[in-house]
């Protein structure tokens, strides 16, 4: 009964060897059958016109076309092995065996072809012909065919044709065919053979090639005919081209028996197979020429031909996978066609398998019997290669079942041969999904395998639910072969994505090349005991002979007993598996009659390698043999066979080689003859292996000897070796595809051919697929040829290619490509090398957003929003990607905000990377001694431990009780990782193998308010205060060892000495207590302090450090022991006011203590208690200060969101950290890396302070208090200043230059702080209010003033400048209304807006002479006042929401108006109707204003986005994350929009709109604005700068700007 397919897949995944269905392939690869000479119209327009569309169809349905012509541009005699009929046929068989439907086309004419003599006669039958040969026959015969007794069964052999018989060969082979025909048909008509066999010695290949296609139960799916008639061809045989299109005796008369034969070919033999369907019959008039597109007729029969052999084709190719989806379409699933390849894999393996039965009884020893426990967790076999490793496996994997019982499940991948096999992250995700069908657990998630972390997570917990459920019914098995095949992304080679725990049930065997990647080494160290470490020993003598013997006995050959001597003498010196496949593969060529000697055989592995090599060179040409092992061996990640032939057939060195002796076929197209690899790769198939790589099927050097020895001979001259990364670069690059051609020399000939090579098209993107063969090769092949021009127009200069790489890829992937390109820098030249070092920065800042799920920002918007300022200097690389980056937004059909400058962090600054995986917010930071690891703790639940050097995360981990992770250590010796949770439990993982192996439970119900952890530097106790006591563990077995009580509430801070001899905590009940880590007792209680400590400290000389919220810093001098005397206070250092103290460290040698303030940094001397700096430049409370390694910069970090970097000897400010985006919680130093995170967000940052980026000057403004404008123009910023040591600097307003970078101005006029601030519409004044009750207005280029406007009721709180520059309002905080004419500088009108409704908290006003107030209860009043007279109408009121109005805006007509509230609202009205059109969701909004041409409203809110809102329908038209909230926002026109961030950015975005594309006035012209606009290099050089005129920008001090 047969089996359903949901059958079959249960029984494939679960390990079933037995039942393994053929997988629907997804290749098109048809075998082209017919005779030369009298086909070359048909084959150049196939070649012309059917190949190229049937290409392109087949990538459409995520097929690969390929064609076989195996006697395209080779002579019929060419073969001087006589072996072109039988690689034919096995060429068939392999279409049959791997095309999707069609897989046989022929074309007949009234040729029937060339009828060799055949290359082997069955002994038998061919003493049988004797006796019907004379005498000179049977001597002929004699002379070409010899007995070999090594055919079994015996067989005469047709001997080559070697130099020295080349003229014998010339009139013997014309005469051999007749000989054996003549004796043939004697031999039959006295009953001696039978007919069939007559037969072979007349049949021409062609039939041959037919009868072995059409010998399937139904070749109508797979085979096509055409058959064409010359008609009075026959009766013009004296015309010149005849002969080559009918058969033709010696002397030049018809060949009537060939003619005979193909009449019966082609109405009997072929109609008995083929429906009429699948024939098509076609009748043209005979001309001169033959065949010849020059005649009418014959031009429409030719493309009448092309286009039926595309259309039976195309329905060939549906049909088959109509049959497919019926089957139940397994096809389709992708887990189940791999894990089946594997398992095909495996059969192939275990074919012939003999001997190695110690090995496999050790294996099966240490994995244990059916459903006993395992004696080894893991076995691991490791041996040189070619020493049968991954047979063994193959055959652990056949035999699994009969040692864990026939329930058991089975799982195997051999490493790097399919395209799921290569990434230890797609192996993961393919297993588990395997054992969660096959035991039916839940699935991972989709964001679970998109992680690494997670997915090695997953696969551990998978493991022991399987081993704690199911696994004791069904254990399972899963089989690794060759680890060291896997790419060493994701720490693959480190092995720490095993399981380290033992888990019953479940059993690993993996096998590993010793030496390769330390993988061997890195098993035992993490498997020190619980592992079993196999060699795999070399064959014994009797074992290889019977394998040997195995091997003979399946290609039904063997070889004579002095032969075999020489094959067991060259055996005894190298008994490895390898080594006896290169002896069998040369002995299987000897006949009994070859003389053999011991120089045969080589005695090791190279060796024999070698020879191999050199056999092939001297069969094949130097040439063709050199560079095509070379392409291969060279390549990145193998190549298909049709990309090796289209190689091949543009190296013109090969060409050159190949047709010295005749010409190409055609003028017009030149390749490498098919036959020509087809016969190399047959010499060569057993060492080759098929993988799946880049979503193609590859084929690459198996064995890692050949590849070495490959490499050796071939690409050891620096010069050939480049030249063949060149011609691989131009296939991939597709220089010479889609009909470009190319000069071919034939320097043996001296002929000229300029020909189509007609190789495949290298498109970035095919329709819906990327082709990722062209990502990963072209690059790669470029950068080793030397050739970095074409390096960075093709690839990493060219915004295309990178745009691909993102998208088809990842954002980390691109930043892992540049890195091993910046590994060349003597290649790349040091300009290249900085500039693509400057783009990997820019992808390493981007990655957060570009690999984001479900990110819509493009690379376009990043590359132009980080590089813009940098393409004049760099024009090389940066240069081309800029331009590209706008050229790709100017295509883009859909509305799109267009950076024109650099207004995002840039590269080349101190910002490395931002870290991504935490979903909650930071509460811990550490880093290792080493400073190569990080871990952090989150309000997730989760641990994450990140390798430094690549920014990647390790482990995720989670502990095993759940609750939030508070704080977490990593112990001095990288072993142990100690994490506190809320839940009240300790957990301690291995930092060897990420899992846990402590759980200790204590109490932390004080963690919500300060949670400590941490590790001695021994290694061996952790140190962990819960609640008021503090607690001693074993590191290594969680035993209690002590418990510290003494403080009376929580203990807020720890410190352990360098030494391990003291513990020192701080507590809320204002006291530090020193403890003896030896003794166990308390050494002292320092009561200096008056409230809660907040830092504590140990000197390596006894001196504890302790400071409080109180502002006091204590520094205590603790006596040895034994001099019994008290602690003594050396010095009470306090803070200016005494503000409190809420972060502190120590100098690394411990000369200097620090301390953060509210916004202070103090800097004492230890030794002498002196002050010697007080630095400012903070405006928040500093929560964390720390001092690098070598003690010359202190960092610190505060409530601001920003971090600075002083010098410490000079407390010189040399560098602000702006970009967290939130309040600095936590810093920890690695070397030159800060790393900060926040109690704010989930986002770790990272930061190099190395002298290049410290002394580097960012162009950003200091804006400290969101009180910003901006010109139109870009020229200008102006803000508040804030200087913590200045009290009066809130009473100033800066004025900075965006083309210096600097402070062009302080403006410094008011008495008391300046509260509001505006610019002009014509960019010429600036307007600031304050609490003194005036407005000054200012010339914004020169800084003087041009009036004051006095006589307010109070302070100033917001100020609007009308759109025609004419009026200004002026809000006071007492609610009243000023309104001044700013051409007279005259009051005009005042007014006291009604309290009823609340409290006025913003004005506009209206050309119309409309005022408009936003209260804080929600309602905004529309007055009318007179210029005239002064007074006020009330018109009514707008309701929308309930809260406060925060902001508003007008557009430039004064028709709409958009109102901003404090809850996430913004309503835009129709102020003529009194109605309200939109009411758009955002974020809290902070600044907005309409476009000039009143389409959209912009609007900038706390979630770092810029959105633009259609007016036309009230939708979001787009949006853009700006990595920082806005504090200003303009509109320039319609199109051009300038804003402000908190970090002190300068943006100015193009609205782009999808009717834009394609415009090519409108490109220029967006370039030329890029240009023009302001914009610098990193030393701060003006590049140039525009003005235009535009709204206008206001900002106030309660709320923020609005900008209209």
């Amino acid at each position: 009964m047969a089996m359903s397919p949901e059958a079959i897949k249960k029984a494939v995944l679960s390990g079933d060897l037995d039942i393994i269905p053929p997988i629907p392939s997804k290749v098109v690869r048809i075998f082209v059958s017919s005779t030369f000479g009298d086909t070359i119209a048909e084959r150049n327009s196939l070649l012309d016109r059917a190949y190229p569309t049937l290409h392109d169809w087949c990538v459409l349905h995520d097929l690969e076309f390929q064609v076989v012509d195996m006697r395209w541009g080779v002579r019929d005699e060419a073969s001087a092995y006589h072996m072109t009929t039988a690689l034919c046929i096995r060429e068939i068989k392999n279409c049959m065996r791997l095309s999707l439907g069609p897989n046989f086309m022929f074309i007949l004419g009234q040729r029937y072809g060339w009828r060799p003599s055949p290359a082997s006669i069955d002994a038998k039958n061919y003493q049988t012909l004797l006796k019907y040969t004379k005498e000179q026959e049977s001597t002929l015969l004699g002379e070409w065919y010899l007995l070999d007794e090594n055919s079994h069964p015996p067989m005469y052999a047709l001997q080559p044709i070697t130099k020295e018989k080349t003229d014998q060969w010339k009139a013997a082979g014309k005469e051999l065919p007749n000989v054996l025909r003549r004796a043939a048909t004697l031999a039959a008509q006295a009953g001696e053979i039978e007919d069939e066999v007559r037969h072979t010695f007349f049949m021409s290949v062609t039939e041959q090639e037919l009868r072995a296609a059409l010998d399937v139960p139904v070749p109508d799916n797979h085979c096509v005919g055409f058959m064409r008639n010359l008609n009075n061809l026959y009766g013009s045989t004296s015309d010149a081209n005849a002969s080559r299109y009918c058969d033709v005796t010696a002397d030049g008369k018809l060949d009537d028996e060939a003619r005979e034969l193909l009449e019966h070919l082609k109405t009997t033999d072929i109609p008995a197979k083929l429906s009429p369907s699948n024939i098509h019959h076609y009748s043209i008039q005979w001309t001169e020429e033959g065949v010849t597109t020059t005649n009418s007729d014959h031009k429409n029969y030719v493309k009448q031909f092309t286009r039926t052999f595309v259309e039976d084709v195309k329905r060939l190719v549906v049909k088959a996978k109509e049959q497919e989806s019926a089957k139940g379409n397994l096809s389709e699933d992708w887990l189940f066609k791999e894990v089946s390849h594997h398992a095909e894999f495996c059969r192939s393996k275990c074919k012939n398998f003999c001997g190695c039965e110690d090995t496999l009884e050790k294996i099966f020893g240490a994995i244990g019997e059916g459903s006993q426990s395992s004696i080894h967790h893991v076995v691991a076999l490791h041996g040189p290669s070619g020493s049968g490793k991954t047979s063994i496996m193959a055959v652990v994997a056949n035999k699994a079942r009969q040692h864990l019982g026939s329930s058991a499940v089975v799982i195997l991948r051999f490493l790097g041969t399919s395209s799921h096999s290569s990434s230890i992250l797609q192996v993961l995700r393919s297993i588990c999904l395997q054992i969660c069908s096959v035991y039916g657990l839940p699935p991972p998630s989709h964001s679970i395998l998109g992680n690494f972390q997670e997915t090695s997570a997953f696969f551990t917990a998978t493991l022991k639910s399987v081993s704690a459920g199911s696994g004791k019914q069904r254990p399972l098995l899963i089989i690794l072969d060759s680890l060291d095949q896997l790419e060493g992304l994701h720490g693959a080679h480190k092995c720490k994505w095993l399981p380290k725990t033992k888990m019953s049930n479940v059993h690993i065997v993996l096998s590993t090349l010793p030496g390769m990647h330390r993988i061997l080494e890195n098993l035992k160290l993490l498997f020190p005991a619980d592992a079993c470490f196999l060699a795999v020993n070399p064959l014994p003598e009797s074992t290889g002979v019977e394998i040997f013997g195995t091997w003979m006995k399946e290609i039904h050959r063997r070889i004579t007993k002095g032969q075999a001597e020489i094959v067991r003498q060259a055996f005894r010196h190298c008994r490895q598996p390898l080594f006896l496949k290169l002896a069998f593969e040369e002995a299987r060529r000897w006949r009994s009659y070859t003389a053999v000697t011991e120089e045969a055989l080589a005695t090791t592995i190279r060796a024999a390698i070698w020879k191999l090599f050199a056999r092939l060179e001297v069969e094949f040409g130097t040439k063709v043999v050199s560079h095509a092992l070379g392409y291969i061996t060279a390549a990145r990640n193998g190549l298909s066979h049709s990309e090796l032939e289209d190689i091949l057939s543009i190296d013109d060195e090969v060409l050159d080689e190949i047709y010295q002796y005749w010409s190409p076929p055609s003028e017009e197209f030149v390749r490498i003859p098919p036959l020509m690899w087809t016969r190399l790769k047959y010499e060569l198939e057993e060492y080759l292996v098929e993988r799946q790589t880049d979503g193609k099927t590859v084929m690459v050097l198996y064995h890692r000897q050949f590849t070495e020895a490959a490499r050796d001979r071939y690409l050891c001259d620096p010069d050939e070796k480049q030249k063949r990364h060149q011609v691989m670069a131009e296939f991939f690059a597709g220089t010479w595809s889609a009909g470009q051609k190319k000069t071919l020399n034939l320097t043996q000939r001296e002929e000229v051919y300029k020909a189509d090579r007609l190789v495949a098209p290298q498109p970035l993107k095919r329709h819906k697929a990327y082709n990722y063969r062209k990502l990963s090769e072209l690059p790669y092949h470029l950068l080793h040829a030397h050739n970095t021009d074409d390096l960075v127009s093709l690839t990493f200069g060219n915004f295309s290619f990178l745009e691909a790489i993102t998208l088809a890829l990842s954002a980390q992937h691109l930043i892992e490509e540049l890195s091993w390109v910046l590994e060349k820098e003597t290649i790349l030249g040091r300009k290249l090398h900085t500039e693509l070092k400057l783009l990997q920065d820019t992808i390493r800042l981007a990655k957060s957003t570009l690999d984001f799920q479900d990110n819509r920002q493009s690379l376009a918007v990043e590359i132009l929003g980080r590089l813009s300022h940098l393409a004049k200097d760099y024009p090389q690389c940066i240069g081309r990607i800029v331009e590209g980056a706008g050229d790709r937004c100017n295509e883009m059909r859909e509305t799109l905000l267009v950076p024109l400058r650099s207004c995002f962090y840039m590269p080349g600054g101190p910002l490395r990377t931002t870290l991504i995986g935490h979903s909650g917010i930071i509460l811990s930071v550490a880093v290792n001694l080493s400073c190569s690891m990080l871990a952090t703790a989150s309000a997730d639940g989760s641990v994450r431990l990140w390798e430094l050097e690549h920014d990647e995360d390790i482990y995720v981990l989670k502990g095993q009780k759940g609750g939030t992770m508070s704080c977490v250590a990593i112990s001095a010796d990288d072993q142990w990782l100690v994490a506190g949770s809320d839940e009240n439990y300790l957990q301690v993982w291995s930092v060897l193998s990420g899992d846990p192996v402590l759980l200790i439970t204590e109490n932390h119900s004080g963690y919500a308010r300060h949670a400590n952890v941490a590790v001695t530097h021994d290694s061996t106790r952790i140190i962990s205060p819960s609640e008021n006591d503090l607690m001693v563990y074993n590191i290594n077995t969680g035993d209690k060892l002590h418990t510290f009580r003494g403080h009376t509430k929580l203990i807020s801070c720890i410190c352990i000495s360098e030494d391990d001899r003291y513990a020192v905590t701080g507590s809320d009940d204002a006291t530090v207590k020193v403890w003896s880590l030896v003794g166990h007792y308390m050494i002292c209680d320092i009561t200096n302090h008056k409230k809660y400590i907040t830092y504590v400290g140990l000197t390596s000389d006894v001196l504890v450090v302790s400071a409080s919220i109180d502002g006091t810093l204590v520094i205590t001098k603790l006596h040895p022991p034994d001099d019994k005397l008290p602690p003594k206070t050396v010095h009470v250092l306090e803070s200016c006011n005494e503000k409190p103290i809420y972060s502190a460290c120590l100098s690394r040698d411990e000369t200097r203590v620090i301390a953060g303030t509210v916004s202070i940094i103090y800097v004492w001397d230890v030794a002498s208690g002196k002050l010697l700096h007080s630095l400012g430049g903070h405006d928040g409370a500093i929560d964390c200060v720390a001092v690098t390694h070598d003690n010359t910069h202190l960092v610190s970090g505060a409530r601001d969101d920003i971090m600075a970097v002083w010098k410490l000897t000079s407390g010189r400010k040399v560098q602000t950290l702006e970009g967290q985006q939130a309040i600095v919680s936590h810093l920890a130093l690695a070397k030159q890396l800060v790393v900060s995170a926040s109690l704010h967000s989930p986002y770790i940052k990272l930061w190099d302070i190395s002298p290049k980026y410290l002394e580097q000057r960012r162009m950003m403004f200091g804006d400290r208090s969101g009180l910003v404008a901006v010109t139109t123009d870009q020229s200008f910023v102006i803000f508040k200043g804030i200087d913590p040591f200045a009290k009066t600097s809130v009473h100033n307003i800066h004025v900075w230059d965006a083309t210096t970078g600097m402070d062009k101005y302080t403006l410094q006029h008011h008495s008391e702080e300046v509260t509001c601030l505006a610019v002009s519409h014509s960019d010429e004044f600036a307007f600031t209010g304050s609490q003194d009750a005036t407005v000054v207005m200012w010339r914004i280029r020169t800084g003087k003033i041009h009036h004051t406007f006095t006589g307010h009721d109070a302070g100033i709180r917001d100020v609007y400048i009308r759109a025609d520059d004419r009026y200004m309002a002026c809000l006071t905080c007492e609610g009243g209304l000023y309104i001044w004419d700013l051409k007279q500088l005259k009051k005009v009108a005042t007014c006291d807006p009604s309290a009823d409704l609340g409290e006025v908290t913003c004005v506009a006003l209206t050309c119309r002479h409309e005022i408009l107030l936003g209260t804080s209860s929600g309602v905004v009043l529309v007055r009318q006042w007179s210029p005239d007279s002064g007074e006020t109408m009330d018109l009514g009121s707008l309701t929308g929401q309930s809260s406060e109005v925060a902001g508003l805006a007008l557009t430039c007509d004064g028709t709409l108006l958009a109102s901003a509230y404090d809850v996430p609202y913004v309503i835009v009205w129709h102020l003529k109707s009194m109605e309200k059109l939109y009411q758009f969701k955002t974020g809290s909004v902070k600044c907005m204003c309409f476009t000039g041409d009143n389409q959209f409203l912009v609007t900038g809110a706390s979630d770092r986005k810029l959105l633009l809102w259609s007016i036309a329908d009230g939708t979001l038209a787009t949006n853009l994350y700006t990595y920082s909230n806005l504090t200003a926002v303009r509109t320039v026109q319609s199109s051009l929009i300038v804003a402000c961030t908190k970090i002190g950015q300068l943006m100015a975005f193009h609205i782009h709109l999808p009717g834009e594309a394609g415009q090519a006035q409108r490109d220029r012209e967006m370039r030329e604005k890029r240009r023009s606009l302001v914009s610098f290099t990193s030393n701060g050089s003006s590049i140039g700068s525009s003005s235009t005129s535009g709204a206008l920008s206001t900002n106030k001090l309660s709320k923020f700007c609005s900008i209209l």
